[in-house]
């Protein structure tokens, strides 16, 4: 894994929000990969903390890790050339605790062995 950092993010149209029944836009990451552009809806919240990254072996996955140590939550979601591939959200560490074992997620190592686990679900 590596860090991506070209891309945008932004509040999603008020169509797609009207469109969707969300009471609140959703944030959409911006990115272009292989000369192609791709915009897609993040399930993450205006106050998250986003990091974003990409595999060093296949270049056309991108990993988009949100977090809110306040609200005590986190999420992943994988995109491959524009498409979900997969997701995945935790709502306490409580729970992270007893799915995955012993791990503090909002630790780097430990953000690193989820991302590894999430790449192999997919």
């Amino acid at each position: 894994m590596k860090y991506f950092d070209d891309y945008t993010i932004d509040d999603e149209s008020w169509e797609k929000q009207s469109e969707a029944g969300r009471y609140n836009p959703a944030q959409e990451i911006t990115y272009e990969m292989n000369g192609k552009e791709y915009t897609n809806t993040l399930s993450a919240g205006t106050r998250d903390s986003i990091t974003v990254m990409i595999s060093k072996d296949e270049e056309h996955y991108i990993y988009v890790l949100t977090e809110n140590s306040g609200l005590d939550y986190m999420g992943l979601q994988i995109f491959y050339e524009g498409e979900e591939r997969g997701d995945m959200f935790l709502q306490s560490v409580s729970q992270y605790k007893d799915e995955y074992g012993k791990w503090d997620i909002f630790n780097m190592h430990d953000r690193k062995k989820l991302t590894f686990l999430m790449g192999l679900i997919c």
